[in-house]
């Protein structure tokens, strides 16, 4: 018995995740094809920065400060992103940690390091591909982001 732990994380604008309509569902890219088993998954995310327009007909003044309000709504939306990417990191953790808990109830202690080295590696992995969405999310423009974080996690024998 061992562990696999298949990870896939993207971020993309708009509808480019309209197969995952349901909060919850697991997916994971194989071959090109979307598929589900009953296992552990994170929740997709959205994100929206809601860009403010002024109507009225003023001086350049009013959209100075129409530009800066939007400006504004940028930094929240970039925040909001990091704040969702850190705590879908830590639930990402606390499930990997639970399966190994349960796995090593029932392995010898010959394959309990090898679990545990599986594990600590795929953290690490996770870990550095989340930094880097972080950066492109942030150099993204203010339009609608969908970040997705998918962590399938299988026992086998």
């Amino acid at each position: 018995m061992g562990l696999i732990v298949y990870g896939w994380l993207g971020v993309r604008k708009g509808k480019s995740f309209a197969k995952q309509e349901v909060e919850g569902v697991c997916v994971f890219v194989r071959g090109g094809k979307w598929w589900r088993e009953g296992v552990t998954c994170i929740k997709k995310f959205n994100s929206s920065s809601k860009s403010s327009r002024s109507n009225s007909n003023s001086s350049s003044n009013s959209s100075s400060r129409s530009s800066s309000s939007s400006s504004r709504n940028r930094s929240s939306s970039s925040s909001t992103v990091v704040v969702v990417v850190v705590k879908v990191v830590v639930k990402v953790v606390v499930v990997i940690v639970k399966v190994v808990v349960e796995v090593l109830v029932v392995e010898v202690v010959v394959e309990k390091v090898v679990v545990v080295v599986v594990v600590v590696v795929v953290v690490v992995v996770v870990v550095v591909v989340v930094v880097k969405v972080v950066v492109v999310v942030v150099a993204a423009s203010a339009a609608a982001a969908v970040v997705v974080v998918v962590v399938v996690v299988e026992v086998v024998e």
